[in-house]
């Protein structure tokens, strides 16, 4: 019996398909292209489009502008506080799509959680998060880039 041929996720689809229109020459170095037309084009929401562009930014592509993204929250927030929180925070790859989970030791260990995170999880004033609800998540190559 041979193996089933994998499907892609829709994450993993759409990257390759921008990849391939920079590699074609379909988007040209410097062009302006929005995120809202890649997803039209494409016939996908902006969420797989944004993540598709931090992923071509991590391997080198310097000129992606991407926003902040909302995802879905790989932790539960359980301290509203009056300030709004800026979380020491990883994306992670959870059953084909992306989650925004926190270092496990917010207050503590600044190194290893610096090495360990690669974004901001932000978590707005007087607010707490359950598990899975959207958060806004700014990469690390977003805000030193």
């Amino acid at each position: 019996m041979d193996a089933l041929p994998r499907q892609n996720s829709l994450l993993e689809s759409v990257y390759e398909a921008v990849r391939e229109s920079i590699c074609d020459g379909d988007l040209k170095p410097g062009e302006r292209i929005t995120q809202e037309a890649i997803a039209e084009k494409l016939d996908v929401s902006r969420q797989p489009v944004n993540q598709a562009l931090i992923l071509l930014r991590a391997q080198g592509c310097t000129q992606v502008q991407v926003t902040p993204l909302r995802l879905p929250a790989g932790f539960a927030w359980r301290k509203a506080n009056v300030r709004q929180q800026f979380l020491r925070a990883r994306l992670e790859a959870v059953d084909g799509r992306l989650e925004v989970r926190l270092f496990p030791r917010q207050g503590s260990a600044m190194l290893t959680s610096a090495t360990w995170a690669d974004g901001l999880a932000v978590v707005e004033c007087q607010r707490t998060l359950a598990e899975g609800e959207l958060v806004q998540y700014l990469p690390f190559s977003e805000l030193l880039g």
